[in-house]
């Protein structure tokens, strides 16, 4: 079992209120409430992630590079977390209790990555077949579950704390925490993109009315 010095999910917990404050709040703000419609998005991030992995494996030929890699691990966290928001509004958690809800989940899910035997020193098909797996058993249920939805959450998580590629042993603690500084500047870049689209469907809206 691959088991880093600091361990990666420890890090990632430093930032994880820091993350949910960056999503939960443009999260709400969407109207978009079908979970199947957020599933099937989930599902064409996961095919930018295979294509990310064949070419930082050597076997693709998009030229896609780890950064981009993790930037599309990003997409995945980013839709997944909304599909837990929706369900967690459908299910009568009010907005207000949103965030501290889902720091509670993501916490849990970080703790159980740290001692996770599937947590491997990069990136893996098998994980990434793990994450289809449970994305197929999500879209062909009826009606969607937490539980389920959650179990999505958990893989996907485990994919965004494992590395794209594998560290020396002796740099593996640094390269995490410049990996962490990495991923919260993805989401704000990705989510300040997404606000700026819900602000101009508003103004689209208003001037139609």
């Amino acid at each position: 079992m691959y088991k880093p010095s600091t361990p990666i999910g420890a890090l990632m917990r430093t930032g994880a209120a820091d993350i949910l404050g960056i999503i939960v709040p443009v999260a709400l703000r969407s109207e978009e409430q079908r979970i199947d419609r957020r599933l099937l998005k989930a599902l064409e991030e996961l095919g930018e992630i295979s294509q990310a992995y064949l070419d930082v494996t050597g076997s693709g030929r998009k030229g896609k590079t780890r950064v981009d890699l993790l930037e599309e691990k990003v997409d995945l966290f980013v839709v997944t977390t909304d599909i837990v928001i929706r369900q967690a509004m459908l299910e009568g958690i009010g907005a207000w209790r949103v965030t501290s809800y889902l720091q509670g989940e993501l916490t849990a899910d970080l703790l159980a990555s740290d001692e996770d035997p599937m947590l491997t020193p990069a990136f893996t098909a098998q994980q990434l077949a793990c994450v289809t797996n449970a994305l197929g058993v999500a879209l062909t249920e009826a009606p969607f579950s937490r539980n389920t939805l959650r179990a999505l959450h958990r893989e996907v998580t485990r994919l965004l704390l494992t590395p794209e590629t594998a560290s020396d042993e002796e740099g593996r603690d640094a390269a995490a925490t410049l990996r962490l500084a990495e991923i919260v500047q993805m989401f704000k870049v990705k989510c300040a993109k997404w606000e700026k689209t819900l602000n101009s469907a508003t103004k689209t809206n208003a001037e139609v009315v």
